[in-house]
């Protein structure tokens, strides 16, 4: 059982009821779809992703527009964005509360 729960969840598994992907997922997998992993689209899979990963990839500016008059503000972000590698998020794991992540996570 414990080498079962460390096996990284693919992207093409299909399950009884079709894809799943929660949000953060879900919106990697529109990024890889619209080609902005580049040639690594096929060594990354979405559904191990996390909101911090969607977050700090370098695809989000640092403040953002939603609508109209609204932005979010993550101003945290600057120092912390990181380009994408083959296979990141498959081994990077996070222990509560804290969910800290290694070095290259």
């Amino acid at each position: 059982f414990p080498d079962l729960v460390t096996i990284a969840e693919q992207d093409s598994w299909v399950y009884s009821d079709g894809y799943n992907r929660m949000c953060d997922a879900w919106v990697c997998t529109l990024w890889k779809a619209g080609g902005l992993f580049g040639s690594l689209k096929d060594e990354i899979q979405c559904t191990e992703s996390t909101n911090w990963d969607v977050l700090t990839l370098p695809f989000f500016a640092k403040q953002q527009q939603i609508s109209g008059k609204y932005q979010f503000d993550i101003p945290e972000l600057g120092s912390k964005t990181w380009a994408p590698y083959p296979h990141y998020a498959e081994t990077c794991g996070g222990h509560a509360p804290e969910f800290t992540k290694a070095r290259r996570c």
